[in-house]
């Protein structure tokens, strides 16, 4: 994923969280546990060998770059949680 798509994903996902101090406590945990399982699920999808032809002509990052978009945008996350 380019750094620009990359960089919307997480401000759309930071936008989506300033609301958040709105919420009840029972509603924020719900939040939270969504998150996790969402980030979670991102992650095994990650460990997922592609075929490299099929994966160049979608268009996703090699597995090592993946590995470190997703570690920078559950950190942009969680630090904004």
């Amino acid at each position: 994923m380019p750094a620009l798509a990359t960089r919307v994903v997480v401000e759309h996902a930071a936008g989506r969280m300033a609301g958040r101090d709105r919420l009840g406590d029972e509603a924020s945990a719900t939040l939270d546990e969504a998150r996790r399982h969402a980030a979670d699920a991102l992650s095994e999808g990650l460990r997922v060998q592609r075929n490299p032809r099929l994966r160049a002509r979608a268009g996703l990052p090699e597995p090592q770059v993946a590995r470190r978009l997703y570690e920078g945008l559950r950190e942009q996350l969680w630090a904004r949680a």
